[in-house]
């Protein structure tokens, strides 16, 4: 298991050479300056609830608590989720996918809000992810339920059921 999120970027401000963000402990709410040299390792250690670092640059991402709790809400209280294989190209190198709950309610976009941190992806109308369908959704939803647990939750989807559209 992964060590749970510490902190939480708040603001960012322009000292004389360099940028100083400010973080929130999410341990002891207290506020910490970082410069970038100090920051990064944070970030590479995945420890910043709502920043990556990509590119060379910080980029502000969905809050993954606040993302997960999300998809709980959308989850109706159920564990349980359908997954929608759209298409499939035939080397199996890239899947379309969407998800939806019990109650057939389309969740693909929460569930993408979940991943953007973890994974490259894009979305449109449905995921689309790199890997033929049979690996890459177990590896989406060992994805969610392993962000849930570093937002100190337990896992929040236990079972799924594909289908092929």
């Amino acid at each position: 298991m992964r060590e749970p999120y510490r902190y939480r970027l708040k603001g960012v401000k322009k000292e004389t050479k360099c940028y100083l963000y400010a973080l929130q402990d999410l341990r002891s709410n207290e506020i910490v300056y970082m410069n970038l040299k100090e920051l990064k390792p944070c970030l590479d250690a995945n420890l910043v609830i709502n920043a990556i670092y990509k590119y060379n640059k910080v980029h502000n991402v969905p809050d993954a608590a606040d993302s997960i709790n999300k998809l709980i809400q959308c989850l109706n209280n159920n564990d349980c989720v359908r997954v929608a294989i759209t298409y499939t190209n035939k080397a199996k190198t890239t899947t379309h996918m969407k998800f939806y709950n019990m109650a057939n309610k389309d969740i693909t976009y929460k569930v993408y809000q979940v991943l953007i941190r973890k994974c490259s992806m894009s979305v449109k109308d449905e995921l689309i992810v790199s890997g033929a369908y049979e690996n890459v959704v177990a590896t989406v939803i060992k994805t969610i339920n392993v962000e849930a647990v570093a937002c100190g939750l337990a896992p929040v989807i236990n079972d799924c059921y594909v289908f092929i559209r």
